[in-house]
């Protein structure tokens, strides 16, 4: 399965006003940071985890973040834990 809009969405409707290019760019950009023979049959997770992510670090979005003045938010640590149980411990790749 490929991540769309539409099945981020579907898995986290926080994000149903976010305008389609938006959702689309983040989930390019986490496109290219996960490899698929890293994450296997959990890409699509990882995919989504992180776009989401990328989604609420945007300004619109801060009471999606952990704190206000944090780049944390409850999307990045799933991706993080999800990432520490597949092996993945190195930092993000670069595209």
């Amino acid at each position: 399965m490929t991540v769309t809009p539409a099945s981020l969405r579907a898995a986290y409707d926080e994000f149903s006003t976010a305008p389609d290019a938006l959702v689309q760019a983040r989930i390019d950009y986490a496109t290219q940071q996960c490899d698929s023979t890293a994450w296997g049959a959990l890409l699509d997770q990882g995919i989504t985890l992180l776009a989401c992510h990328m989604l609420a670090l945007s300004p619109s979005a801060r009471d999606l973040r952990l704190q206000q003045d944090s780049a944390n938010t409850v999307y990045w640590l799933q991706y993080c834990d999800l990432r520490h149980k597949i092996g993945l411990v190195a930092s993000l790749r670069v595209a």
